[in-house]
């Protein structure tokens, strides 16, 4: 028994061309390219299999099978900290049902922020034509940010800062110390007793400017490839970088222009002391 012949022009482009799409496609593009595009994908099918094949019937071929090598999602990986589910409910407990009258906040920063404006004014929307926006703009350089918000509130208490060290984010801090209210609290974190108000004296080690003591409270854990401590929700538990490593700060930096001189055809630079 066997298939009947059937009308129709035969397809051009056997099983193993279309295999050669697909496994390119799928693969890792030649540097320096980012990602396949169609045309990629024809070229290099055409250098490998000896065959011709256009841009647009490799697109036809990706597309039937759902393939889309032109797009690429960002995506992160977690380390495996082994406290992680830990520390993550702890911390979405404290944002889902915070005590009464108690202060949490969610603090970061924002670098390099882009300060810019249009050259010329846009043009509001009109019937059957969307609002449109100059294309030019002027750059007034960058600025950076630090924030905090409100979690029960919704409240954001910002201020802009001119390097994103330890001395601004403890300033911070101690601007948001003044504008809470003296009467509410701050939540300990699991491993302390109960919460103590701000303003209260600390009967234990010396307190930190927001008035808890200077273990951390829950703070979200970190989910960067590089390994990196999460931000304390209290500068107390904030230090500035002792002289040392000041020092073998200002050695790797100085290690790194020397070689990025050398590499350049320029002389190497006096090592830092």
């Amino acid at each position: 028994m066997r298939d009947a012949e059937r009308s129709g022009r035969p397809k051009i482009y056997g099983p193993e061309v279309r295999i050669a799409i697909v496994a390119t496609a799928t693969s890792m593009p030649p540097h320096p390219e980012a990602t396949w595009s169609h045309r990629a994908v024809a070229q290099h099918v055409a250098s490998a299999c000896f065959v011709s094949v256009s841009a647009s019937q490799a697109g036809r071929i990706l597309a039937g099978l759902d393939l889309k090598p032109h797009k690429v999602r960002g995506w992160l990986t977690r380390r495996d900290t082994p406290d992680f589910w830990q520390r993550a409910s702890a911390v979405c407990a404290l944002y889902l049902d915070p005590r009464q009258r108690t202060v949490v906040l969610s603090i970061d920063e924002k670098t390099a922020i882009a300060a810019r404006s249009r050259c010329h004014p846009g043009r509001p929307a009109r019937p059957g034509e969307p609002a449109r926006q100059e294309f030019e703009y002027r750059r007034y350089g960058t600025v950076s940010l630090v924030a905090a918000l409100g979690v029960r509130t919704g409240e954001v208490l910002t201020e802009v800062i001119a390097r994103n060290n330890a001395a601004a984010f403890t300033a911070f801090l101690e601007r948001l110390d003044r504008a809470i209210d003296r009467s509410w609290q701050v939540p300990p974190s699991p491993t302390d007793g109960p919460p103590k108000a701000l303003g209260e004296p600390h009967r234990g080690p010396a307190s930190g400017p927001c008035g808890s003591s200077p273990r951390p409270i829950p703070t979200t854990p970190t989910t960067r490839s590089r390994p990196g401590p999460c931000k304390p929700a209290c500068a107390g538990a904030t230090s500035t970088p002792g002289p040392d490593v000041l020092a073998a700060q200002r050695r790797e930096r100085a290690r790194i222009r020397s070689e990025k001189g050398a590499r350049w055809g320029g002389r190497p630079l006096p090592a830092a002391a």
